[in-house]
This record gives C-alpha cells, sequence and structure tokens, in this order.
C-alpha cells in the first residue's frame, strides 16, 4: 500500500508490475474489480484501468499487445487519477456536467473521427468496450474546461498594448515562413519522471511514424488545451512559438514530426503544411512608405571597386535610424535617385524587393539589394497592412487567453495533486 503525492508515478513502475495480471488482451477478458488506487476518497479499480487501456488503444489506433500496455499503462493511471481530482473540484465549484454537454462532445468526436451520428458507442460496443468509460473521459473534459474557465479566466488580463504587440509580430512575420503545425505536450513536472515520459514520447513517435493519426494521440496523450482539437495550433509564426519549437518545425519537411524538449517537458510536434506569411492573406495590398538610397555602378566599373563602394554605404547607413536620416544622407552623399519614394504598393514591387520590405521592420535600413544601374538600400517609414492580412484583434485576444489558462490550468492540476491523497493499493 503507498501513499503517494504530487510525484505518484515515480510508482507507476510498481503498479503496472502488479497490473501485469491483465496487462494483455487475453488476461483482460476476466473483469476485475480489485481496489488500485484511492484519490481523496474515491476508488480506482483494476476495471476501470483495464477499461481505459482498452480505450485508450482504440481510439488512438495503437495495437494492443502487452508490450505497448506496459508503456503506456502509467499514462493511464495517471489519466484517470487526474480526472477523478477534476471531477472532485467540479463538484466542490458546484459546477455540473449535463448530458446535453456529453451528447454535444460525444457529436464532436464522432464528427472528428467521421464515425457518423451512434458511431461512437457501436464502435465501443463493437470492441467490448462499456459505453460509461467513453462518457465518463468525455464527462472529465468537459468539467475540467468549465472549471479552468470559471476559476481562472477571470484573472487572464489581456491588455490593448499586449494585442498592438503581437498584432506587430505578425506584420513583421510577412513574408517569412510561418506553419500549420500539431502538438503533443508531456510535461516533466518532477526530475524522477524524465525516463518515464520519455518512454512515452519514444512509443508515441514510433506509432506516428508508422501511421497512426496525430489527432488521435494528442486526444488521449496530450496535457495541453491543444489536446480537445486533436493538438491542432492552426497557422503559427516562429516569434509566437517556443525558439527550440520553432527551430524543430524549421527543420522537418512537411508531414513529419519532431521530438522537442522545453523547460515544461516534451513536446511532439508535426508539420501540416508551411508557408510564406501573407500568402493565403493579401500580403500583396500592404502599403508601404519607403525611402530609399541608391548608389550609381557602372557597367564597366571592376567588380572589386563596386564591391567596395556597396561596403562604404553599407556602413554608412548602418547608423541611420529614421527615414528623414536616410534622405539627409543621400542629400549629403549627392545621390540624385535617393530620397522618399512615398505610398508604394507591395504587389507592385518587383519580387525580389517585395520580398525584402516585406521582412524588414519599421526605420531598418535594409542590405544592399541589385536596382537597375546601381544597389540600393532601403528602409521601411510605416507599413499600412489590411485587415485581410491580419487575424482581427478578437482573434489574438483569445489566442493569448487561450496560452495563459493552459499554462495555468497545468498548475492548477498540479497544484490539485499535491494536496490530495492519492493511495495506490496493487
Amino acid at each position: 500500500m503507498r501513499r503517494v503525492n504530487d510525484g505518484f508515478l515515480t510508482c507507476a513502475g510498481a503498479l503496472v508490475v502488479a497490473l501485469a495480471l491483465w496487462a494483455s488482451p487475453a488476461a483482460s477478458a476476466e473483469p476485475v474489480d480489485r481496489l488500485a488506487a484511492v484519490v481523496n476518497d474515491e476508488a480506482v479499480t483494476a476495471r476501470d484501468i483495464e477499461t481505459r487501456a482498452r480505450l485508450v488503444m482504440l481510439s488512438s489506433g495503437l495495437q494492443d499487445s502487452p508490450e505497448i500496455r506496459r508503456r503506456m499503462m502509467p499514462q493511464v493511471v495517471r489519466r484517470l487519477i487526474d480526472e477523478r481530482l477534476q471531477l472532485q473540484e467540479a463538484e466542490k465549484l458546484k459546477i455540473t456536467v449535463t448530458d446535453s454537454d456529453i451528447a454535444q462532445g460525444i457529436a464532436t468526436i464522432e464528427q472528428r473521427g467521421k464515425l457518423g451520428p451512434g458511431g461512437f458507442e457501436k464502435l465501443l460496443r463493437a470492441n467490448g468496450i462499456d459505453m460509461a468509460a467513453g462518457r465518463q473521459q468525455v464527462r472529465a473534459e468537459i468539467a475540467w474546461i468549465k472549471v479552468v474557465r470559471r476559476k481562472l479566466l477571470p484573472n487572464v488580463k489581456v491588455s490593448e498594448e499586449e494585442i498592438d504587440a503581437k498584432l506587430e509580430t505578425v506584420r513583421g512575420n510577412l513574408g517569412q515562413p510561418e506553419f500549420l503545425a500539431a502538438e503533443i505536450v508531456l510535461p516533466v513536472e518532477q526530475p524522477d519522471q524524465e525516463d518515464e515520459v520519455k518512454t512515452l514520447l519514444e512509443r508515441l513517435v514510433e506509432q506516428l511514424r508508422a501511421g497512426t493519426p496525430f489527432s488521435a494521440l494528442a486526444q488521449q496523450f496530450s496535457q495541453s488545451a491543444t489536446a480537445a482539437n486533436g493538438g491542432d495550433l492552426g497557422w503559427v509564426a516562429p516569434a509566437m512559438l517556443d525558439p527550440d519549437i520553432a527551430k524543430a518545425l524549421g527543420g522537418i519537411e512537411v508531414g513529419q514530426v519532431a521530438a522537442v524538449r522545453s523547460s515544461a517537458g516534451w513536446h511532439i510536434v508535426a508539420l501540416r503544411e508551411k508557408r510564406i506569411a501573407g500568402q493565403g492573406r493579401d500580403a500583396s495590398g500592404v502599403m508601404l512608405d519607403l525611402a530609399q538610397i541608391v548608389l550609381p555602378l557602372p557597367r564597366d566599373l571592376p567588380q572589386e571597386e563596386a564591391l567596395r563602394r556597396v561596403g562604404e554605404l553599407k556602413a554608412q547607413t548602418r547608423a541611420v535610424k529614421s527615414c528623414d536620416e536616410m534622405e539627409t544622407l543621400g542629400k549629403t552623399l549627392r545621390l540624385s535617385q535617393s530620397g522618399r519614394l512615398g505610398k508604394v504598393k507591395a504587389g507592385d514591387l518587383p519580387d525580389h524587393l517585395r520580398e525584402v520590405v516585406l521582412k524588414l521592420g519599421e526605420k531598418t535600413p535594409s542590405e544592399p539589394v541589385p536596382v537597375p544601374g546601381g544597389a540600393a538600400i532601403l528602409m521601411v517609414c510605416k507599413r499600412d497592412t489590411p485587415d485581410a492580412a491580419l487575424p482581427s484583434r478578437e482573434a489574438v485576444r483569445a489566442r493569448i487567453e487561450e496560452e495563459r489558462l493552459d499554462i495555468q490550468a497545468r498548475r492548477y492540476l498540479r497544484d490539485l495533486r499535491r494536496a490530495a491523497f492519492i493511495e495506490l493499493r496493487m
């Protein structure tokens, strides 16, 4: 008999050994009602664990074998214990999950899995799984969403300045790569969980590379708010991601997955599509107020001399901090084609110039670029991005709120574990 607190999964290995009696499909044919764990004053039975294991294998597409069960069982136990804590917290807060809520949750599962109305229950029955187990998992997910939104959402404040900053990040990313990505998040809350979580991670990566749908594994194993949507992150710019995750996505091809260690734990990221930011939106309609310095380079000028002159100009513009200073420098150098260009639509620029200016932050000199008869250094004085090229302020606010809620919800659940009486009885 074991009394376990926050680090209860450090003992999960012992529980898995005890579960060996029913850790294979053949052994699981006999129902088992023995007490496996106590969560505060609520029991988790061996039958509960067996049924959930079978449900996880079925819904995630994993092969139901003794080896896979051995690797997955700690996560199954953890999820069951967490669900008990989540439902207990909902009851404490007098939060109810109605039959209508559950029916809507199941309908969403059926729609995502293309099962058709009633298909979820038919699938479970065909595989000998009690529908009550499926309803219980859906109930816990909905209850926790309601708890988090009641307890945490009122404390999440997003200022107009933060929205402006996020939109500016999106503006600055126009012309650069962005990713349509998905994630599976496996937190490591205690150092002694590292090996266990990494074992799970490796097994999930194996299954993904063998063709198991990413969304199915995300729904069952990810501990992020995105799990309910199959891990979907939508289109994201590298600047909006953890640097290590952004680097991993940038290093794989569409359709591939990568494992990444962050400060919070392990992540599996999938790259679904990749594009240049602004494609699919009207980046060509971005209005740019530009200034330039143009250095004439005669055709018969030796290459070495041309490179020297361009290098000198680059050094002279390095300290320029505004378009007025660019204009003044052009006059000082008596470069007649230099100065303010006024407002120019990005779509009207030559491709190579458009690519340069869309990547530039405002009031930042570009690298020298070739133009007819010479080389130019450009500066964006002001950028006016049409609404069609940017997400709405409401969408940005919701994204920031969800990111903060996700972090706070993990801490909330961690605190519930620490305060709970959790006893393994196998």
